[in-house]
């Protein structure tokens, strides 16, 4: 199979996510990422409230501003995932 096809297949909570001065991966692919991806997901766009800073597509994970906005933000979800799927099984 292949990427394409294994990406559409999974069904595993997907946070997709996004700086908003990101030119490397536009909005567009992401849009048809997540439109392919069958499982549950969320999309985050960092950067569009005034409490943020902008983010750059490498700004996401590597930059200053990351671990005060990006990385709470990941850990908040992947938080609510792993209690979603605890209290179901």
């Amino acid at each position: 199979p292949t990427y394409e096809e294994r990406f559409k297949s999974k069904r595993q909570p997907f946070m997709f996510i996004q700086g908003n001065l990101d030119s490397t991966v536009p909005l567009e692919s992401i849009q048809a990422a997540l439109d392919q991806y069958e499982g549950p997901k969320t999309l985050r766009i960092f950067g569009q409230s005034n409490e943020e800073p902008e983010f750059g597509h490498i700004d996401l994970l590597t930059g200053d501003e990351a671990p005060n906005h990006v990385w709470p933000a990941m850990l908040d979800w992947m938080t609510d995932v792993l209690d979603s799927s605890s209290s179901q099984g």
